[in-house]
């Protein structure tokens, strides 16, 4: 039902100019409420003399006038009447959101605005429902991004243009703001006004009276006779000297309880005790096994980093001075450096992927620490104190590569893993006991086998150097993670795009290898070879100028063995370390055996029907090494290899580019060939992987031959008158892995390296995802770093006892106090605190909140009844201290590394 209006005489002014602007009187605002109901009415053809006598409001108005008036005729009236008669009449509005605060005294404030429809139209369509106004104390404070001392907010008329607003405590800064208040809780705002001081309502207690005699005559134009100095800025000398110092600390104690202080000093508050506003981030929200901690995440006080380097050596990374994962001293480490520090890292002093005389892996540590590194006891790609190799193992065993003490890429009669470990654990890993790389007498190889055991290839039944997602590793796992393995891509036990060998050859590269010049896997005469032996030697090695893993004439294999032993092993008679279509194995044999060998289908150290490698690998598998697709020495991904890795990375591994111990659609050669590229293969030219007699090996050559083969007498992939492996050993010879005595897949001081490179991926190292020596992202190394990943070391995303990766990460807190006075008296009683009135609930029940800073604040609080004479009062003192405080905002934070 639409309400009807009053009659004009009952109106008010604001009414009155709202039915002016409908009638489209002009000046409407300009004229009084008496000229404005005439034109009002005389526009709606209203005699005015028709209405009510005049009110008797009205008549005392006219006679309160009368007493101004001066009894002279005003002659200006006519003219200022009609001055501004051209002018158009003022906007309602002017179609900018304003609010303006203004203090009328200690305890109102005046506002006024100026809001568009249009804008108050957009907000309620967002969800808004009462306009109001929030008053915010902002003493001390940025509102931008802290949180004001107290809110109060009181709702308003949609038609309302102006309110007074009741003040809580004087001499303080307040801002005002318009919005809208929604259903859910939510503040829209339509307009803030700046910050105000609202004047104290206390005197000031400042007191300094100074008497002047001012003489009459006295011209006093441009003159000052007196300058008022505040008390805080005032300080007194006496004769004695400590009278300055009483001074001053006093001045001090009463400045701060002013600030601090009572409700007559008007409880300031201390600046930056707001909350934050914006809404508070965990920085506890971090993935397992991030930020360092104190168990596993350090190795003997050490961290991922060398004496001041990182996972790197001196000034260096994977490499040594200036060199890689080799280089004497130097290895996948430095002695005391490596993938760590002395302690630390992927290694330990004289550890490292290698130690001197060491190869991947550090004097009884190895890619891991004891029970460290890339895996746990039992666990890892290694054992209790293993890591990619097992005590006193690694990748190698003292003075081994790629292999451990007499054994080969497996570790005391074992594979590329722990006592019946290896890359794996007992029964699994590369092998299993009597599986993996090796078992106990198997892994890479066994007692009198080859990279596999009697019968068995890399591998054993239904594994190889792993089964599948097992292997050297296990899906995911491995010596290395996905893209990662022994190697890295292009890198690994080689230098970009080769394996351990190089520029179309093996195990090493033109003079360099898994070596730099000189360095690598092997160096000139050293690596996995040495001048004539080494993983490869001058001609030699792995690969030999034209040859593969095999020596002149030789394959992986020896008399009619090769990896594997009689008839059986990396090859068989007559086979090599592939046989036909197949690799380091044979017709289903080879490295392994039909679902043996190195591998069988999914199998072997190798994969469907490949021997040391699978399809189109070598010791590699498509895409791996020592693995087979995804296995092999290692699991998917995995292995010494990882997906396109192997013993080597993409297209590299214990090869060339696409070659890994193998190379494409070979077993360990490459196409065609063995451990070889293309026309090499663990042989090379006119040789099998092995042949009848030769294989990767012959008697004393094996993958290398004595002094040759990928090693020679204590040396090669092989040792004298053995395989990939010799009596007991695996990939290696007694004592000897990929590489040789004091080499292993690396030579005395090197390491399973690549110049400047080595063991690592980009970004990866022997890891594996998140697991392996390390976690995803890390490795043994890092892309331009050492056996770490990027900032990380050998460990792994929270797992095995390894080290958690360290990140930056934000830090912040804000916390204060807040003082609450609550109370109840008679209803009709009056109460003031501090001599304040406040307003009493219905049932005389109050309540005082406000902020609580360091310092004295006094509370005096009297109730008064009603007729005067009965009182009430209580007189509280607070104090307050805050020994320590070490906060920041959120946005003061800054990034933090945390060790």
């Amino acid at each position: 039902m639409v309400q009807e209006r009053p009659p004009l005489e009952e109106m008010t002014l604001r009414q009155l100019r709202k039915v002016a602007s409908e009638l489209g009187i002009s000046r409407y605002s300009r004229m009084r409420k008496a000229q404005l109901l005439a034109s009002v009415m005389e526009a709606q053809g209203i005699s005015h003399t028709s209405s009510a006598p005049p009110s008797a409001l009205e008549t005392q108005e006219e006679v309160e006038a009368k007493k101004f008036e001066l009894g002279q005729e005003n002659k200006n009236d006519d003219f200022l009447s009609s001055i501004d008669e051209g002018l158009t009449d003022l906007p309602n509005g002017y179609t900018k959101s304003r609010i303006v605060l203004m203090p009328r005294d200690p305890e109102w404030a005046y506002a006024y605005w100026d809001i568009p429809n249009g804008q108050k139209e957009k907000l309620r369509r967002q969800g808004g429902q009462q306009l109001a106004l929030r008053i915010y104390d902002v003493t001390d404070i940025k509102l931008s991004y802290q949180s004001p001392h107290s809110i109060q907010e009181y709702p308003c008329d949609e038609l309302a243009r102006e309110w007074y607003i009741p003040i809580p405590v004087s001499d303080r800064d307040y801002v005002v703001e318009i919005g809208y208040r929604c259903a859910d809780g939510r503040w829209l705002v339509l307009a803030s006004s700046e910050r105000v001081h609202i004047p104290p309502v206390y005197p000031s207690d400042w007191i300094d009276d100074q008497f002047i005699t001012v003489s009459w005559d006295e011209d006093l134009r441009g003159k000052t006779f007196m300058e008022l100095v505040p008390a805080s800025r005032k300080i007194t000398f006496h004769d004695r000297p400590d009278d300055i110092y009483e001074e001053m600390f006093g001045i001090a104690e009463v400045e701060n309880q002013r600030i601090a202080g009572s409700m007559f000093g008007s409880i300031q508050m201390v600046p930056g005790s707001g909350q934050m506003i914006e809404e508070g981030v965990s920085s506890y929200t971090m993935a397992s096994g991030v930020g360092m901690w104190s168990s596993g995440g350090n190795i003997s006080g050490a961290t991922q980093t060398m004496s001041g380097v990182g996972l790197t050596a001196s000034g260096v990374g994977q490499t040594m001075s200036g060199v890689g994962l080799t280089a004497s001293g130097v290895g996948q480490t430095m002695s005391g450096v490596g993938l760590t520090a002395s302690g630390v890292g992927q290694t330990m002093s004289g550890v490292s992927l290698t130690a001197s005389g060491v190869g991947q892996t550090m004097s009884g540590v190895g890619i891991n620490m004891s029970g460290v590194g890339l895996t746990t006891s039992g666990v890892g790609l290694t054992a209790s104190g293993v890591g990619q190799t097992m005590s006193g193992v690694g990748l190698t065993a003292s003075g081994m590569g790629m292999n451990m003490s007499g054994v080969g890429q497996t570790m005391s009669g074992v594979g590329l893993t722990a006592s019946g470990m290896g890359m794996n654990m007992s029964g699994v890993g590369q092998t299993m006991s009597g599986v993996g790389l090796t078992a106990s007498g198997v892994g890479q190889t066994m007692s009198g086998v080859g990279l596999t055991a009697s019968g068995m290839g890399m591998n054993m039944s239904g594994v190889g150097l792993t089964a599948s997602g097992v292997g050297q590793t296990m899906s995911g796992v491995g010596l290395t993670a996905s893209g990662m393995g022994m190697n890295m891509s292009g890198v690994g036990l080689t230098a970009s795009g080769m394996a351990i060998n190089m520029s179309g050859v093996d195990q090493t590269m033109s003079g360099v290898g898994l070596t730099a010049s000189g360095l690598g896997q092997t160096m000139s005469g050293v690596g996995l070879t040495a001048s004539g032996v080494g993983q490869t030697m001058s001609g030699v090695g792995l690969t030999a100028s034209g040859m593969g893993m095999n020596m002149s004439g030789l394959g992986q294999t020896m008399s009619g063995v090769g990896l594997t032993a009689s008839g059986v092993g990396q090859t068989m008679s007559g086979v090599g370390l592939t046989a036909s279509g197949m690799g380091m194995n044979m017709s289903g044999l080879g490295q392994t055996m039909s679902g043996v060998g190195l591998t069988a289908s999914g199998v072997g150290q190798t994969m469907s029907g490949v021997g040391l490698t699978a399809s189109g690998m070598g010791m590699n598998m498509s895409g791996l090494g020592l693995t087979t697709s995804g296995v092999g020495l290692t699991a998917s991904g995995m292995g010494m290899n990882m997906s396109g890795l192997g013993q080597t990375m993409s297209g590299v591994g214990l090869t060339a580019s696409g070659m890994g111990m193998n190379m494409s659609g070979l077993g360990l050669t490459t196409s065609g060939v063995g451990l070889t590229a293309s026309g090499m293969g663990m042989n090379m030219s006119g040789l099998g992987k092995t042949m009848s007699g030769v294989g990767l090996t012959a008697s004393g050559m094996g993958l290398t031959a004595s002094g040759v083969g990928l090693t020679a007498s204590g040396m090669g992939m092989s040792m004298s008158g053995l395989g990939l492996t010799a009596s007991g050993v695996g990939l290696t010879a007694s004592g000897m892995g990929m590489s040789m005595s004091g080499v292993g897949l690396t030579a005395s001081g090197m390491g399973m390296n690549m110049s400047g490179v080595g063991l690592t991926a980009s970004g990866m190292g022997m890891n594996m995802s998140g697991v392996g020596l390390t976690a995803s992202g890390m490795g043994m190394n890092m892309s331009g770093v050492g056996l770490t990943a990027s900032g990380m070391g050998m460990n792994m995303s929270g797992v095995a006892a390894s080290m958690p990766p360290v990140r930056p990460r934000k830090f912040w807190l804000v916390a204060d106090a807040e003082l609450i006075i609550h109370g109840a008296t008679e209803p009709d009683a009056t109460v003031t605190i501090g001599g304040r009135p406040i307003k009493l609930n219905s049932d005389g029940t109050f309540r005082f909140q406000m902020a609580f800073p360091d310092g004295l604040i006094d509370y005096p609080i009297m109730a008064v009844a009603v007729d005067g004479e009965q009182n009430r009062s209580i007189h509280m003192k607070f104090a307050r201290e805050t020994p320590e405080r070490r906060t920041n905002t959120k946005q003061e934070a800054v990034l933090e590394w945390v060790r």
